[in-house]
């Protein structure tokens, strides 16, 4: 999946429908929830560290068909330490 921005991804929320159900209660929007929209901009953050300079070489790695950053699986829910990765570059076996 090619690398996206925090606001990529949260227009994807907005996007697409989906059905979501909080304490008995239709989240139309999860974006914008009270109890889900932190969530959303945690997450978010993430997307946008990916673009970092300082970040970009631990959190991607180059498409071999198109050259252009692509997400290391697992980086946006689990971290650096949950991907495995913790400082060190390696792509995808």
């Amino acid at each position: 999946m090619p690398a996206r921005t925090g606001q990529q991804y949260i227009d994807g929320l907005r996007d697409q429908e989906r059905e979501v159900w909080l304490g008995g209660e239709r989240v139309r929007d999860v974006t914008k929830h009270k109890g889900l929209a932190g969530g959303v901009r945690a997450i978010a953050r993430l997307y946008d560290m990916q673009h970092e300079a300082g970040l970009r070489e631990v959190m991607t790695y180059p498409s071999p068909s198109t050259g252009e950053p692509v997400v290391l699986f697992g980086i946006g829910l689990f971290g650096l330490a949950g991907a495995g990765l913790s400082g060190t570059r390696a792509p995808p076996a």
